[in-house]
């Protein structure tokens, strides 16, 4: 069920959330572009708003395949965040808060779904509450790139900091869309400046490795030569080279491009880069201490916070461990 929601907040409002560390300008052109073509609009030519019923509602978290469903956050949901909104729901029914962003779809069997693109947190808030519908920008006939760029900047106006790793995912994905870099650079533009670049080198990083692991299949299957298979993959030929003939002397069975202690060693590397920075820190904070210069309970104080950020640190790894048990189990049991 649809019902018209007349006190529509202009995307020109929406915009006016706290200040970034870099323009939005361009950023804001692509959203607005989508607006214009893809956004349902009132018979002024207006972008409307809308009720649609929650219970219509679906986010590719739930298993929802073939809907186009994506999520530009590929960590764990923040759940203070949405009790936040479950508190500001619970209080008003209508609340002064911005749309969220879905797009309209019906299956093969005739359902109709609203997929979010931006707004999960608002809309498990909503349901928490108790609510039965939300309101809504609603987008007909979108591309997957699209989808995501509402993502990101849906995320990035409301001001809940996208993780390195939600960064670097959506890196990855645009660049399996065939984007390079600069475009890159310009839909994330929204992004602060020293996010983005770290975004871009791992989600580089893991598109190459990915580029090279298809590559050494083809060959390995005998589908195409080293030189093809370069070439299609756009991965160096010497590196593709040295891959393969590792694999043929048979180290460990392993291809090198596969090798997960890679990926242990720099998170390792991380690891000891913030026990060094942290044994420096207390060691200055002793010696200002033995000086008089920063009283002794205040620097016990400090500590006892760092043992909080460090259990909160494990209770992110135990949360993503989780996380990834669940997709597992989840994947056996449609299998």
């Amino acid at each position: 069920m649809i019902m018209e929601k007349k006190d529509v907040r202009t995307l020109a409002e929406l915009q006016e959330a706290p200040a970034l560390t870099m323009s939005k300008s361009k950023m804001d052109k692509m959203v607005q572009d989508i607006f214009d073509a893809k956004a349902e609009k009132d018979k002024n030519g207006k972008v409307r708003e809308v009720m649609i019923d929650l219970a219509d509602t679906i986010t590719m978290t739930e298993g929802i395949k073939g809907t186009g469903a994506i999520d530009v956050r590929f960590d764990i949901i923040n759940k203070e965040h949405i009790d936040t909104f479950y508190g500001i729901y619970r209080e008003c029914d209508n609340p002064n808060l911005p749309a969220i962003w879905v797009e309209y779809q019906v299956d093969a069997k005739g359902n109709v779904h609203f997929i979010v693109h931006d707004g999960r947190h608002r809309r498990l808030g909503a349901l928490k509450a108790g609510k039965k519908q939300i309101r809504a920008v609603v987008f007909c006939n979108l591309n997957d790139v699209e989808r995501r760029i509402l993502g990101l900047y849906g995320n990035i106006r409301v001001g809940l900091k996208l993780g390195l790793n939600d960064l670097s995912m959506n890196v990855l994905e645009f660049m399996k869309k065939g984007i390079k870099k600069p475009e890159i650079r310009i839909i994330m533009s929204g992004t602060p400046k020293f996010d983005l670049a770290r975004a871009i080198k791992w989600g580089s990083r893991n598109y190459n490795l990915s580029q090279l692991n298809l590559a050494i299949d083809e060959v390995a299957k005998g589908n195409k030569t080293l030189r093809q298979a370069a070439d299609e993959f756009e991965v160096s030929f010497k590196r593709l080279q040295k891959a393969t003939s590792t694999s043929k002397r048979g180290s460990s069975g392993k291809k090198r491009a596969d090798d997960p202690t890679k990926v242990a060693g720099h998170i390792a590397q991380e690891f000891k880069r913030f026990s060094d920075n942290l044994d420096e820190r207390a060691a200055t904070l002793i010696q200002q201490s033995r000086m008089n210069a920063i009283p002794t309970e205040s620097a016990a104080g400090i500590f006892k916070k760092m043992f909080g950020h460090i259990n909160g640190l494990t209770e992110r790894v135990k949360a993503h461990e989780g996380h990834l048990r669940s997709i597992q189990f989840g994947e056996e049991g449609q299998a």
